[in-house]
């Protein structure tokens, strides 16, 4: 949050590596073998904020020894995308309640991408309203970690949140018929 603002085209937030998967043999700290220790949840927790910044994306671990459940994370292409949006607007913390926070960032096509965020060690239902997040009207939702349209809400969406975990959306606005 104390980033807010200075991103954009031209002067990219740097948060550093991505330490996913096999990150040492010789690890002087650690010792022996060193692999992360995030969980799957923290994994896209992270790649969530890395997205949403956009930061630059570098993997500092060896991308070979991965699992599938890590190169999932780090091969999304809906993520991805958020990341590389032409427009470049940095995200912005828009909603902090205890350990739960929201954030949004305008997209190149009108979209807005929405992170959800539990900090705390148990699940949380989180409800995203639309005036924390800057939407009116209908909108159509897609959760970019599972790959799924979640259908077209209006005022309000609550959804449960793993804990150290994040769900991330894409919100377009739905025509009106």
């Amino acid at each position: 949050a104390q980033w807010q603002g200075w991103g954009g085209p031209g002067h990219w937030p740097d948060l550093d590596m991505i330490p996913f998967g096999h990150l040492g043999i010789k690890c002087t700290i650690a010792g022996g073998d060193r692999r992360s220790r995030f969980t799957h949840d923290e994994e896209m927790t992270l790649m969530s904020l890395w997205a949403l910044a956009p930061s630059p994306l570098m993997v500092g671990g060896n991308l070979p020894d991965n699992d599938a459940s890590t190169l999932s994370v780090l091969t999304n292409d809906e993520v991805i995308a958020v990341d590389q949006d032409p427009l470049g607007a940095p995200a912005r913390l828009v909603k902090r309640d205890g350990d739960t926070e929201l954030w949004m960032r305008p997209l190149a096509d009108g979209a807005r991408a929405i992170g959800l965020f539990n900090r705390s060690g148990q699940h949380r239902e989180i409800t995203m309203t639309w005036s924390a997040v800057g939407l009116r009207g209908k909108e159509s939702l897609r959760n970019l970690w599972t790959h799924r349209d979640l259908g077209s809400f209006d005022g309000a969406y609550s959804t449960d949140v793993p804990a150290h975990g994040a769900v991330l959306l894409i919100a377009r606005p739905r025509p009106s018929n």
